[in-house]
């Protein structure tokens, strides 16, 4: 339906195990990582964060590149495994 709006709220705690300080993620990143792990396309992450999905695919690409991993796969994997969670407030979002 459109014109319904939509607020994507997860879990309220975050916490990485991340080696050196300078592979900590940058908050646009957690943002991506959580709306990624919770199953939202590049495009629909893009929507709610009022990015491109090409600016989406640049911070999952950093993301990769931070934590050692080559896919959003075994992004989601181990972000569940480490237990990260977050919470993402963003400005109501039209569904197409």
């Amino acid at each position: 339906m459109r014109g319904v709006s939509e607020v994507v709220e997860l879990e309220t705690e975050w916490s990485f195990d991340i080696e050196p300080h300078d592979r900590a993620l940058t908050i646009r990143e957690r943002q991506v990582v959580i709306l990624a792990s919770a199953g939202l396309s590049n495009k629909q992450i893009g929507r709610r964060l009022n990015l491109t999905e090409g600016t989406v695919k640049i911070h999952l690409h950093h993301v990769y590149h931070k934590v050692g991993v080559s896919n959003r796969t075994a992004l989601t994997a181990l972000a569940i495994a480490q237990g990260w969670r977050g919470t993402v407030k963003v400005a109501p979002a039209i569904l197409r």
